[in-house]
């Protein structure tokens, strides 16, 4: 038995490959505001260091030794996350967010907005 699968076919499952990676990273792009729009942003190095990765290796890590005080580097923080999460490849099936700064672990709203990111995830496979 033979069966002939027409073209159009593929042009609609491409389609629909389109339309889910969209919606992926449209809801990765919000989880990126909300986590730099949760992240103390005292010097900035902590916000920016914020990474969207599709693999396990080393994120971004901004110091914030001899870095001014009281600047809002949110905007920054989130740009970066876009630029990561337009960059990544979903059919690898795996997003890791990472925070570099090495800092991270004194910041105290840390596990509060890991926590927070993973809630959002939950019952997602991979969280």
């Amino acid at each position: 038995m033979k069966a002939k699968i027409n073209n159009s076919l593929f042009s609609k499952l491409d389609n629909l490959d389109e339309i889910v990676e969209k919606k992926l990273k449209d809801d990765l792009e919000s989880k990126a505001a909300y986590i730099t729009k949760t992240s103390p942003s005292d010097t900035g190095a902590y916000v920016t260091s914020w990474s969207m990765k599709d693999n396990y290796s080393s994120g971004r890590s901004k110091t914030s030794k001899n870095k001014p005080r009281n600047v809002n580097r949110r905007p920054e923080g989130y740009q970066n996350l876009v630029s990561d999460i337009a960059a990544l490849d979903l059919k690898k099936g795996l997003v890791v967010i990472s925070n570099g700064a090495p800092h991270a672990r004194y910041v105290r709203e840390n596990a509060e907005i890991f926590a927070a990111v993973k809630n959002l995830y939950k019952g997602r496979k991979g969280i």
